[in-house]
């Protein structure tokens, strides 16, 4: 059977909820964590490892953090019980620290399990997570200094960091970029200054960055294909001719992956090296982590 799994699907769904809570405005309490119910017919599972282990709630509780706790979305049935609706991970943690009495919950009435489903889902379903690029900017603004080289990096290229579509010189795969920041910054340089001359004639996509960065991790030893000739050849190839390499790339191996886009930069690399001194390796697999 076929899951659940793009945005428009669950949003479909979503759209067919007919019950849920009534819109009106709940009322903000501090409230005894053990008055609080989880209704399991419609709750999601708490997340429990091979050694039953709450590996989320556990995490949570050994350090806990109130801002980030927030309030707890909790429904009141007739008989007075209080149910949560959205918070039984952060509910769960609290359980588990003694010191925790009490935690912050918006209550609203309910007429039962039904309407509250309807709001779980609808809740959990709606809400927009934060995109990669949301976050970068939420670390530069908190001075992470990783993050704030990796700006540095790509400001000092003439790119950008931004979900901008229509800016070639955008760059929205932050997430990829500051993983390779923590293995070898110079690779990141590389990358961002050989992208800043391809974006002259193209938008720079996640595939092109994530295929140099691999090729750039399986070169032989000693060897860099960032630099140099090697960089000058993929310049010298043009936007047009990298990105198709890449896609011929992903289609031969029949992926979407850094290595299959690698494997096809290295051979449009390869293709005429007669004018070039150094022979591209392919990329191999062995002993790396995939991107």
């Amino acid at each position: 059977m076929t899951g659940l799994k793009n945005t428009d699907q669950l949003s479909a769904v979503s759209g067919r909820i007919v019950g849920a809570l009534a819109n009106k405005q709940g009322d903000l309490v501090w409230i005894d964590k053990s008055k609080l119910n989880i209704d399991r017919s419609y709750q999601r599972d708490l997340h429990v490892n091979h050694r039953h282990e709450r590996v989320y709630s556990e995490k949570m509780a050994s350090a806990w953090n109130w801002p980030l706790c927030g309030a707890l979305i909790v429904a009141e049935r007739a008989d007075g019980s209080l149910w949560i609706i959205d918070g039984q991970h952060r509910h769960d943690a609290a359980m588990l620290v003694d010191e925790i009495a009490n935690l912050p919950c918006i209550v609203f009435p309910s007429s039962g399990g039904g309407a509250e489903a309807g709001t779980f889902v609808k809740t959990n379903i709606d809400r927009r997570r934060l995109s990669p690029v949301e976050v970068f900017r939420a670390l530069v603004a908190g001075n992470d200094a990783m993050a704030v080289a990796l700006q540095n990096i790509v400001e000092s290229s003439g790119m950008s960091i931004s979900t901008t579509h229509t800016n070639n010189k955008a760059i929205s795969c932050p997430t990829l970029l500051m993983t390779e920041m923590t293995r070898s910054p110079s690779t990141v340089k590389a990358v961002i200054g050989i992208c800043s001359v391809l974006s002259e004639e193209g938008k720079i996509l996640d595939t092109i960055i994530s295929a140099m960065i691999y090729l750039e991790r399986t070169a032989p030893t000693g060897h860099s294909v960032l630099v140099g000739a090697s960089a000058k050849r993929i310049i010298d190839l043009g936007y047009a001719s990298v990105f198709a390499a890449i896609k011929k790339g992903h289609q031969y191996v029949g992926e979407r992956t850094p290595s299959a886009g690698a494997r096809g930069l290295s051979d449009a690399m390869n293709r005429g090296k007669k004018h070039y001194p150094t022979k591209f390796h392919p990329p191999t697999v062995q002993g790396l982590v995939a991107l």
